[in-house]
């Protein structure tokens, strides 16, 4: 649990710097775009430079390149095209690309940030309707997709969890409800749901503590008291 915590970290300290340089970015494309605008309007009136002026402008120019380069090198790297869609072929999670954000030019960083809410919100929202039918593997793919997308949401887990255990993959589903629970402690439905999964690996006596610990959090739980 503690490795899977330090993991959901890693991700998530890993995504934050990634968005910071797409803002500083962002920052520098408008700046540029703006000394454009100025340029173009004053162009007719403005003197031809100095050699040296044009020296230090080319120099800067370069490092800007450079700059931009690098910034492009590091946003290529991160596969904005598997993000487009959900793996309809192997999840049942279908979204049209149409109702993404296209991830482009100057909007990239608000677009990015956009395209990840969209697809959380899908991913949740289908992953739900899937259980409910009973396609329980559609579901259990469509919560793996949210916990890819916001490792640190303690839903996630324990929302796939119960879709293992309609599936009978009691050890896995025992797993997640460990990883919802270092990320929320106090989480009931994680402990019901691992309280379940240990009853089917004859952990009875983890089993036990688990109903338990639901029912000190919510001493009116009916499936605590049942269980």
């Amino acid at each position: 649990a503690l490795n899977l915590q330090m993991q959901v970290r890693r991700n998530t300290e890993e995504l934050g710097d990634f968005l910071k340089d797409l803002d500083r970015w962002e920052d520098d494309i408008k700046s540029k775009d703006e000394d454009l605008k100025i340029s173009k309007t004053s162009g007719s009136t403005r003197l031809p430079p100095v050699r040296n002026q044009a020296k230090k402008k080319k120099v800067k120019k370069n490092k800007d390149v450079s700059k931009d380069q690098k910034m492009k090198s590091r946003i290529s790297s991160y596969d904005y095209r598997s993000w487009d869609k959900l793996n309809v072929e192997s999840l049942g999670c279908e979204i049209s690309s149409d109702s993404l954000p296209l991830v482009i030019d100057t909007k990239l960083s608000n677009s990015l940030h956009l395209v990840i809410d969209t697809k959380l919100s899908n991913s949740l929202h289908l992953g739900n309707d899937f259980f409910k039918i009973g396609r329980y593997k559609e579901a259990i793919n469509c919560y793996t997709t949210a916990m890819q997308l916001d490792p640190n949401n303690a839903i996630f887990p324990a929302n796939r969890a119960m879709a293992l255990l309609k599936v009978e993959r009691h050890g896995a589903a025992e797993l997640d409800c460990d990883l919802a629970l270092s990320l929320d402690y106090s989480y009931t439905k994680a402990y019901l749901r691992r309280g379940k999964a240990r009853s089917h690996l004859n952990k009875l006596h983890e089993s036990l503590s688990d109903f338990k610990e639901a029912l000190r959090l919510e001493p009116g739980n009916k499936q605590a008291q049942q269980e």
